[in-house]
């Protein structure tokens, strides 16, 4: 007799999902979904596109899920640290979770996940992060300015606005 198969659920997280490895983010997004199956722990699935794909070597490891479909795997590295297959996605998902297609989930003993609420949580940390002054003189400097440069990429100072707006910036 075929056993029933679980119930399994895909929800949107409401705000902004990081996850570091060893301490440096490896990504960050605000379309992070949440699977939930049967008794197993919820587990975060993030765009591929809102990964740094710096951090990620792809494996030849492979796994299969009779509810999901076959899995591939990345490796986590770091200056100093590797954390094999902490990472997989579904790249042809079964129906019932059409969603995670081109998404990743992450080993939650492998890194640390932190969620910024989309409320006056996200205000909140977005004021600590940034305060007001300190948001003025960077624009005051930015308006004088081709370009903005953070550690990852250089935005054009149009996109300025949106990004501090959004109230999630990576530490």
């Amino acid at each position: 007799m075929k056993s029933p198969s679980p119930v399994i659920s895909v929800e949107q997280l409401s705000g902004c999902l990081l996850v570091k490895f060893h301490g440096i983010q490896v990504a960050a997004s605000s379309h992070a979904m949440i699977l939930n199956e049967a008794n197993y722990p919820p587990v975060y699935y993030i765009p591929r596109e809102d990964i740094d794909e710096k951090y990620f070597a792809r494996t030849d490891h492979t796994s299969y899920c009779p509810y999901k479909g076959d899995a591939n795997y990345f490796s986590l590295q770091v200056p100093g640290h590797e954390g094999a297959n902490a990472v997989w996605t579904y790249e042809n998902p079964k129906v019932s979770v059409a969603p995670i297609r081109d998404y990743v989930a992450f080993y939650p003993d492998q890194v640390k996940f932190e969620v910024i609420k989309r409320t006056s949580e996200a205000k909140k940390w977005r004021e600590n992060r940034f305060p007001r002054r300190c948001c003025q003189r960077v624009v005051q400097f930015l308006s004088r300015s081709i370009f903005f440069v953070s550690r990852r990429q250089i935005i054009p100072t149009t996109r300025l606005t949106p990004v501090i707006s959004t109230g999630y910036h990576s530490p």
